[in-house]
């Protein structure tokens, strides 16, 4: 699933188009213009995976996978 996700979002691509193609995100930070995508547990353990992409002029500026 990541690596289609990360296939599927360039740095550049507009806001409005990444929600066109994951849907609302779960949570958004307003303050450093984050959107935040659930993945759910992870594979093997108890951590939770999330993929966060970071906006700058409604684009995005980066985008990465995560566990926490």
């Amino acid at each position: 699933m990541v690596a289609a996700l990360e296939k599927s979002i360039d740095v550049g691509m507009p806001r409005e188009q990444v929600i066109a193609l994951l849907g609302e995100p779960d949570s958004t930070d307003a303050a450093t213009s984050t959107d935040m995508y659930e993945l759910g547990v992870a594979q093997y353990g108890v951590d939770e995976e999330f993929y966060q992409i970071q906006y700058q002029d409604g684009k995005v500026a980066t985008h990465r996978w995560g566990r926490r």
